[in-house]
């Protein structure tokens, strides 16, 4: 029962901890983790119904909010891993740009 609790205690510190992230932020990042947060503590709420009520029926509503609240907590990754390979990549063309630019003022020189 004590698990109960302290499960209890950690998912609604982490809903109010998403929400004031959410609201206070209000990015794409901040948004992607309140909905993931409110997937993950729906499914769990559906767990204990499915467990407390006995109704198997509910799992696949669980397994609908678990898989919604998991592909949000990964999507902002991949958002932020393009931006950095978008970044990268326009760094190395601007390195290889002045790399040139200074070649063909050594080159004149001569």
């Amino acid at each position: 029962m004590t698990l109960f609790y302290i499960n209890g205690f950690v998912i609604i510190t982490l809903g109010i901890a998403a929400l004031f992230y959410s609201t206070n932020l209000e990015s794409n990042i901040s948004s992607y983790y309140f909905i993931s947060v409110l997937g993950l503590t729906i499914s769990d709420l559906v767990v204990f119904s499915i467990y407390f009520l006995e109704v198997p029926e509910l799992r696949y509503v669980d397994n609908l909010f678990y898989v919604l609240g998991i592909y949000c907590l990964i999507k902002p990754f991949e958002f932020h891993s393009n931006l950095l390979a978008k970044r990268n990549d326009s760094l190395f063309i601007e390195k290889e740009e002045h790399i040139i630019e200074k070649e063909v003022k050594i080159g004149s020189y001569r």
